[in-house]
């Protein structure tokens, strides 16, 4: 019992362990295209959801009565942080060697 309020303790704060479920879902980012309440037109509007209704429902709480023109997966293709010096030096070898 919570000695300040006088209710009962849930299991996890009396010290019990919860058993807990994780689900791991796959994160996908959606492009949209939007045209707000006021006209305005808002390209590159990039949303990450579970799936596409998860995706336009985070985007209609921040864009309300907001008119979806454009909706597309974005591809998360992993890119290179460009540090990679060596793909940099074979560049312009194949550069130099073309011209």
């Amino acid at each position: 019992m919570n000695p300040r309020t006088g209710r009962a303790l849930s299991a996890t704060a009396a010290g019990h362990r919860k058993t807990e479920f994780t689900l791991h879902w796959r994160m996908q980012k959606f492009g949209f295209r939007i045209q707000t309440s006021a006209g305005m037109t808002v390209d590159n509007l990039v949303i990450h959801g579970v799936d596409q209704q998860q995706a336009e429902t985070k985007l209609r709480q921040m864009y309300h009565r907001c008119t979806i023109l454009e909706c597309r997966v974005v591809d998360d293709l992993p890119r290179g942080d460009g540090t990679d010096l060596e793909g940099a030096i074979s560049l312009i070898m194949e550069r130099q060697k073309k011209s």
